[in-house]
């Protein structure tokens, strides 16, 4: 109950910061970000602009320490490769084989019957 209460303390005291401060990012905001929150309006949840240029790897904006091939790419398209493969084939053969392996394992328990144990010497 303590985390809870503290919890609500911490919002009562960020919320008016942001309500504060976040119109005034909103005035500042450069064209870009005007145009999405424009695009927003009428076209809600259309955030394909922003993850075009997030996997491009050509803002300058994004930057990095480490160095190397695509360490300017923040979204790497071979990571969204493996997530439709997981998404779509390997989710539908995975259960596929799961339901067959359940099937296959009844089918002998009904042909074979319950494996008996031998009985116990006395």
């Amino acid at each position: 109950m303590n985390r809870i209460g503290d919890l609500r303390v911490l919002v009562r005291l960020l919320l008016p910061i942001v309500v504060l401060v976040a119109p005034q990012l909103a005035i500042a905001a450069d064209s870009p970000a005007k145009e999405q929150a424009e695009r927003q309006i009428t076209q809600p949840l259309n955030n394909a602009p922003v993850w075009r240029d997030v996997r491009s790897g050509e803002n300058s904006n994004q930057t990095t320490q480490v160095r190397g091939i695509e360490t300017s790419v923040l979204v790497q398209s071979e990571g969204e490769i493996w997530r439709q493969i997981r998404n779509g084939p390997v989710t539908f053969y995975g259960g596929l084989l799961l339901v067959v392996i359940g099937a296959i394992i009844g089918l002998f328990h009904w042909i074979r019957g319950p494996i008996k144990l031998h009985a116990k010497p006395d």
